[in-house]
C-alpha cells in the first residue's frame, strides 16, 4: 500500500508540512521545557536564556546569510542551542537547513558537472532556500527570549 500523498505538495508523504507551517503551529519557546531543564531555578533559566540570546546573535548572520559548510555548521550549533532551551520550531528549521545543504552537497558530488552552455532536463532540482523562514523564526524567537528576560536586557 502506497503512503498517502500530501495535498499541498504531492512529492512529500501525507502529514509532512513545510517549515513555515511548523513555525506557525509550534510555540516559539516552550517555557515549561526550559523550566524542567533548570529544575525550576529562575536564575539558571535567565542565565541559559542570556547565553541563548548570545548564540542567536552570533549564529543568525551565518544561518541566514552564508552558504555551504559555514551555514550548515552554524545551523547545527543553533539547532543544539535551541533544543537546550525549548525553542523547538527554530531547532526544526535549523535541521531543515542542515538537511538541505547536505542534500545539495551530495547531489553536487553525484552529478557530474556539464560543460558550460549545455543544458539538461535531468539536472538536479534545487530545493528552495529556507532563509526567509529561518530569518522570520530567528526574529520571533529573539523577541520571545527578550520578553522572557524582561526589560533592560537587549
Amino acid at each position: 500500500m502506497k503512503p498517502a500523498k500530501n495535498r499541498q505538495n504531492p512529492a512529500f508523504p501525507e502529514g509532512w508540512s513545510p517549515p513555515a507551517a511548523e513555525t506557525k503551529s509550534w510555540a516559539l519557546l516552550d517555557s515549561s521545557y526550559l523550566d524542567s531543564q533548570v529544575y525550576g531555578d529562575p536564575q539558571l533559566a535567565e542565565e541559559l536564556l542570556r547565553l541563548y540570546a548570545e548564540s542567536l546573535a552570533e549564529l543568525a548572520p551565518a544561518v541566514c546569510g552564508k552558504s555551504g559548510q559555514t551555514r550548515r555548521e552554524a545551523a547545527h550549533k543553533l539547532k543544539g542551542a535551541s533544543l537546550a532551551v525549548g525553542a523547538f520550531a527554530l531547532a526544526r528549521l535549523c535541521e531543515h537547513v542542515e538537511t538541505e545543504i547536505l542534500e545539495t552537497e551530495i547531489l553536487e558530488t553525484e552529478i557530474p558537472s556539464r560543460p558550460s552552455g549545455i543544458a539538461s532536463d535531468d539536472a538536479a532540482p534545487q530545493a528552495p532556500p529556507l532563509s526567509r523562514e529561518v530569518a522570520l523564526a530567528l526574529e520571533a524567537t529573539k523577541k520571545k527570549v527578550m520578553e522572557l528576560l524582561g526589560p533592560g536586557c537587549a
